[in-house]
């Protein structure tokens, strides 16, 4: 990876000067990989929590419950 520092042309010559990039860029596919990688075990992990914060606080239905939103029974 590389930054364009400069861009010359003269006499039909372009001049191209470039600078190392490597500090905001990933240095292995590998890194790149990793930290997908990461970023997906922390998302699974957030979505569990959340799933657990959801079933302790009672929002599962208990038996005999109505949702909300379904007819009302007859008989």
């Amino acid at each position: 990876m590389a930054k364009v520092t400069s861009l010359k042309e003269a006499d039909g010559v372009t001049t191209v000067e470039l600078a190392d990039f490597a500090a905001a860029a990933f240095a292995t596919i590998k890194e790149h990989g990793d930290k997908v990688k990461a970023l997906l075990e922390a998302g699974a992990a957030g979505a569990a929590a959340v799933k657990d914060a959801v079933m302790g606080d009672g929002m599962m239905m208990m038996e005999g419950e109505m949702a909300m939103g379904d007819p009302p029974m007859e008989g």
